[in-house]
This record gives C-alpha cells, structure tokens and sequence, in this order.
C-alpha cells in the first residue's frame, strides 16, 4: 500500500515513524494522520502537499522503491547546511516549488519536474546510472565525485560538476558543464555550455558535439573536442575560452557558425563541410 508524508508544517524527519500513513489516497492518509512505518524496500512514497522541512533522520539504503514529490508541496527536503536524503530508490520523481531539495544515493533515474532547487550529491552513484529527466523551468545542480550517465533537458537549467557526463540530450534550456562529455552532447535546443579545462573526449571512441538549428553551443575552455558537428542557424562559440583548444574532427553546414571570429588560437586537424576553415 502506497506511503504518505503526513505532516505538513514544521521540522520533520523522513525515515521516522509518526509522520507517514499508509493509505489508498492523500486523503486518506490525511485523515488518518500517521499510521505507517517510514518508507523501506519497494514502497511507493509521496510527499504531496504542506511546507514541512524535512531536514531529520535523512538516511537509509533500505528504501528501494519510488518517490514522487508533488507539486503542492513547498518545503524543503535537506538542509542548506548540507545535509541530502539518502534513497537507494528506483526513481526519484520530483515536482515541488520549494526552496531547496537535495538528494545522494544510487538512484536510478531522477525526474525534476518542480521550479524549486535541487541538488544531488554524486559520490554514491554506480556505473551507467542515473539516467536525468529535467523538465521546463527546473533548476538542478549535480555535484563532483561521479560522472552522471544520461540526461534529458526539455526547458530547465541542469549543470554537472567535475566528473562529467556520459551522454546529453538538450531540447531546450541550458546545460552547464564543469567535467569532460565522454559520449555525446547533442543540442537540439537552447544552449549548452563546458567552462574550465573540460573537454568533450574520449580517448577510446571519439566524443561528439551536435548543434542543432537556432541552439548554441559555447566552449568557454581549453578542452579538446573530438567532433563537433553544427547544422543550420546553429552556432558554436569560443566565448569565454581562457586559452587555446584544439577539434580534431569538424563539419559545418551552410548557414552554420563554426567558432567564427574567434578570441583564442584553435587548432583544426580535419575539417569538413561548407568551408575549409572556420
């Protein structure tokens, strides 16, 4: 039977009795006010409605099954201090307007569908996981430690620290990165950004950047890219670049930008396309 966060206001604790009921529906659970154990193993939790800040008895790995956070809810999950829920859950679903939401542990796949801030710390994430679903108006951070696998913007703000990020999918919004992409970069929409010394490479198979039609793609660092490919109205840039970079494979069509006027020395080995030279 699916779990319910029961209260609503105040401090509270998550994997802590009193405050989850176990019920059919929100309001019945609310009438019940409190007659459930915490969540563990494959329960389905939710964290509907109130401003609770739920900043207390954050961590377990026993709870391995789905958590949905709704869009009625105002609180906080974690404390600015730094303090994040640890779930070992198959999907964190998340759609709240509070002001701060923070998460680690080995989840599966995150989907961030609220306006409030979201962290999620990234030291105990596991090989090809999590795959990222961020959607209009969210604003998520993931922190250093482990690369993330896969994700998915549809219109928010998403920015992945030092380790870097497998694979990226951007159909609106912005994407920060401060690590190497060691698959792909594929921006069909909006913008996406690499800062720092990051790079888009992979040293046993060649990492790729696409720039879609009217997206933007800035390689604000000294990085290598392996492939950048850029299509129509698309635009790639060099703004904020510290110092040179070299991109081994380039092809640009008509009506692209490749890097034009650029503010540091890059270097092209094999350039394909409209125009030998950017």
């Amino acid at each position: 039977m699916p779990k319910f966060y029961t209260k609503q206001k105040g401090i509270g604790g998550f994997y802590t009795s009193g405050v989850w009921a176990s019920a059919q529906t929100l309001a019945s659970a609310l009438s019940i006010g409190s007659n459930g154990s915490f969540p563990t193993s494959t329960d389905e939790a939710y964290i509907l409605v109130g401003s609770c800040k739920i900043e207390n008895n954050l961590t377990s790995s026993a709870f391995t099954g789905n958590l949905t956070i709704g869009p009625e809810f105002g609180g906080t999950i974690g404390t600015e201090g730094g303090a994040s829920l640890r779930t070992d859950c198959l999907r964190v679903r998340t759609s709240g307007y509070g002001p701060l939401q923070r998460f680690k542990g080995p989840v599966t796949e995150y989907n961030f569908y609220g306006t409030g801030f979201c962290f999620v710390e990234t030291s105990l994430l596991t090989s090809g996981n999590p795959t990222v679903y961020v959607g209009p108006g969210a604003n998520v951070e993931f922190g250093n430690g482990v690369k993330v696998e896969t994700i998915y913007n549809a219109g928010g703000f998403v920015s992945v620290g030092t380790a870097g990020v497998d694979q990226v999918v951007n159909h609106a919004g912005s994407f920060l990165s401060r690590g190497d992409v060691f698959v792909s970069l594929d921006i069909r929409g909006g913008d996406a950004t690499l800062v720092g010394t990051c790079a888009v490479h992979n040293a046993g198979n060649s990492a790729k950047v696409f720039v879609g039609n009217n997206a933007r793609y800035i390689h604000a660092t000294t990085g290598i890219i392996d492939e950048i490919e850029v299509y129509p109205s698309g635009i790639a840039s060099d703004r904020g670049a510290s110092g040179p970079f070299e991109v081994t494979t380039s092809n640009i069509w008509p009506d692209a930008s490749l890097f034009e006027n650029p503010s540091v020395k890059i270097t092209y080995t094999n350039v394909t396309g409209r125009r030998a030279m950017p």
